[in-house]
C-alpha cells in the first residue's frame, strides 16, 4: 500500500503547531491565508490531496490543534491496512455532538471484547482527523457544499447519499490539545460551546484488526433529534 498523504489543515495563528505536525509526520499543510474559514480550507485539502494521486492512496486530513498518540505513524499504517469502511475517523469525542453522546456510550459499553478495534456508524462527528482513499475523496471534493454547513456535517450527508459508512478507531489516535482555544467564534447552529473537548478513549494498540462493533445513530436508538438553524 502506498504511503498515506497527510495534510494538516492550518490557520496562520497556529503556524507553530502546524509546522510541528508537518515536520513530525512528513506532512503537507494547507493554510487559510485568506481567512475564508475552516470549511473552505478542508475543501482545499481535499483538492490538494487528490491531485495527480494514485486512486488507492489514502489521504489523511488532520486539524492543527491535535495531539498524536504514541507511535502515531506506525499505528496509522496498521489502521489503514485494516480499515473496514471507506471513511476512517481517527477521533471520537465527548461532549460534541451532544445528541450523539448516549449512543456513543451505549456502543462503547457493549463492545464484544477488548480486541474490537472499530466502531462503525453513519456519520462523521468531527473533522479533527479523518482519512479516505483518493478515489473516495475525489468524489467528495466534487460535491456541492452549503457555505455555512460544518465540514463534518457535509461529509456525513455526502457519505449517506453515496452509501459510505464511517469507521472510528477505538481508541482514537488523535485528541484535542487542551492548551489551545478554539478559533471559531461563530457557530453555524448559533449555540455556544462549553463542553470539554476530549476523546472518549485516546491511545494506541499493539496490533490493529478489522473487528467492528456498530455505532447506532440517535435515530436508530429511538431518539428524535430536532436541529435548529439560525
Amino acid at each position: 500500500m502506498p504511503n498515506p498523504h497527510i495534510i494538516v489543515v492550518s490557520h496562520p495563528v497556529r503556524w507553530r503547531e502546524a509546522m510541528r505536525l508537518e515536520r513530525a509526520l512528513g506532512a503537507d499543510s494547507v493554510w487559510d491565508l485568506d481567512y475564508s474559514g475552516c470549511e473552505a480550507n478542508h475543501r482545499r485539502a481535499w483538492k490538494w490531496g487528490v491531485e495527480d494521486a494514485d486512486p488507492d492512496t489514502w489521504v489523511v486530513i488532520l486539524e492543527d490543534d491535535i495531539v498524536l498518540a504514541t507511535g502515531f505513524s506506525r499505528q496509522l499504517g496498521q489502521i489503514l491496512e485494516a480499515a473496514p469502511a471507506p471513511i476512517v475517523s481517527l477521533y471520537l469525542g465527548r461532549g460534541r455532538p451532544p445528541h450523539w453522546q448516549t449512543s456513543i456510550a451505549r456502543a462503547v459499553t457493549s463492545l464484544p471484547d477488548p480486541h474490537t478495534c472499530w466502531l462503525v456508524g453513519t456519520d462523521l462527528l468531527s473533522a479533527q482527523g479523518y482519512a479516505m482513499r483518493v478515489s473516495t475523496m475525489r468524489s467528495l471534493s466534487r460535491s456541492r457544499h452549503r457555505s455555512k454547513l460544518p465540514v463534518d456535517e457535509h461529509i456525513s450527508g455526502w457519505a449517506k447519499r453515496n452509501g459510505h459508512a464511517v469507521a472510528y478507531t477505538w481508541p482514537s489516535i488523535v485528541d484535542h490539545r487542551e492548551d489551545l482555544r478554539p478559533l471559531i467564534t461563530e457557530r453555524a447552529d448559533g449555540q455556544p460551546r462549553f463542553e470539554r473537548r476530549v476523546a472518549w478513549n485516546f491511545g494506541s494498540r499493539p496490533r490493529w484488526n478489522n473487528r467492528t462493533h456498530p455505532l447506532l445513530s440517535p435515530e436508530q436508538n429511538g431518539v428524535t433529534v430536532v436541529k435548529e438553524r439560525p
